[in-house]
């Protein structure tokens, strides 16, 4: 009996034990979780807060950068823009609105009333001669024939001596004709008879008209080589207008 009251006094110890063990393991658990709650809550604050701050300052230099390549977009437009106004503003390469094939600019020799002259007296020569070539083949009368020898003769030199000048001068001068002008002969060539005589020799009059006045321009310049070519060149010119004009008026 003294042996079962022991077992019964030691059962009850060791379920007292137990239950200060149980008590003190809830207890401990407890604070460890209210302890890693806290922790938990201080991380995540911490976190959140440097999140912020990374976040911000990501912004602010997500934003400087794109105001720097806006910037230096804006100065390439810029420079863009201002080459593109100084060609336009530069371009003295315009023959009636058309832009001359081979009158590209180099450094020049002149000043830009003489290149400009040279680059109109050369198209107006190229004109000249292939109008007279049309001429030769499909005008009827020989009157009419023999002023477009002449003037691919005439022309021819000039054109000659006009493109020794300008490679002298460091001037490029156009070595074919405007649109316009190509489509003119173009039509020309489709004629044939009186109908082609009257038409060519009224433009003979025409055209000489307008390059006696660019000649006269021409003989002002202040370069001396291009005045005295242009001076030279005008009294042929000159002729030429006498002649067409004589014929246009035979014809009436």
């Amino acid at each position: 009996m003294h042996m079962v009251y022991m077992n019964n006094s030691v059962f009850r110890q060791l379920k007292i034990q137990k239950a200060k063990w149980a008590l003190l393991f809830k207890t401990h658990t407890v604070s460890h979780q209210n302890r890693y709650k806290t922790f938990f809550q201080l991380s995540c604050f911490s976190y959140t807060s440097k999140h912020r701050e990374n976040m911000k300052k990501i912004f602010l230099l997500s934003t400087a950068f794109a105001l720097v390549l806006s910037f230096q977009a804006c100065q390439t437009a810029d420079k863009k823009s201002a080459t593109t106004k100084d060609s336009v503003a530069g371009d003295t390469n315009m023959v009636n609105g058309n832009h001359a094939t081979g009158a590209e600019s180099t450094e020049s020799g002149v000043d830009e009333a003489g290149a400009t002259f040279l680059r109109k007296a050369a198209i107006g020569g190229i004109m000249e001669v292939e109008a007279a070539k049309i001429a030769q083949k499909n005008a009827t009368s020989a009157e009419v024939k023999d002023f477009a020898a002449k003037m691919l003769t005439d022309h021819t030199k000039a054109n000659t001596e006009l493109k020794a000048l300008a490679v002298n001068k460091k001037v490029i001068t156009p070595d074919a004709l405007p649109a316009e002008d190509q489509i003119h002969l173009d039509e020309m060539k489709k004629m044939t008879g009186i109908a082609f005589d009257k038409h060519y020799m009224v433009m003979m009059v025409t055209d000489h008209e307008k390059t006696v006045a660019l000649f006269e321009l021409g003989m002002q310049n202040r370069d001396q080589a291009i005045k005295s070519w242009a001076g030279n060149t005008l009294s042929v010119i000159e002729s030429h207008d006498e002649m067409a004009k004589k014929i246009v008026t035979n014809m009436k």
